[in-house]
């Protein structure tokens, strides 16, 4: 299992969103209200102080007949438009172009006291990688 570069109280200092860049991206273009962002990313969960990765986009598509592996398939969605929760939508707006950040979601902004039955448990911190592929 990787080392994983979030902690619980990291996110319990602070209601909402917090952004954390890894990597700079090109700091001039931002998306803007409904307009569509590609985004990589992978989410992880708290259970009880363990982290588990609930999806990734990097697991997605089709297989990659030399390594096996799948080749990964980017998620699209409109900034601001109530496609996704809260949180997407907040955290991925402060990104530039290019940019690769951990994103720290409390429940308020994520999937709140219901969850997603069999993934996400009720009231969970949600804790991702993304990075901003393209803005369209």
């Amino acid at each position: 299992s990787a080392i994983f570069p979030f902690s619980v109280e990291q996110s319990e200092s602070k209601m909402g969103v917090t952004v954390q860049s890894i990597q700079a991206g090109d700091g001039k273009h931002y998306p803007m209200k409904r307009q569509t962002v590609t985004v990589h990313y992978t989410g992880y969960v708290d259970r009880g102080g363990q982290k588990e990765k609930f999806d990734s986009t990097y697991d997605r598509g089709p297989i990659d007949p030399k390594s096996k592996r799948p080749l990964g398939r980017p998620f699209k969605f409109r900034i601001h438009s109530g496609q996704v929760v809260k949180g997407w939508d907040e955290g991925v707006s402060q990104l530039s172009l290019g940019e690769k950040a951990r994103i720290i979601m409390t429940p308020d902004v994520a999937y709140g006291s219901r969850g997603i039955p069999g993934l996400i448990p009720p009231n969970a911190v949600l804790f991702l990688e993304v990075t901003l592929v393209a803005i369209h």
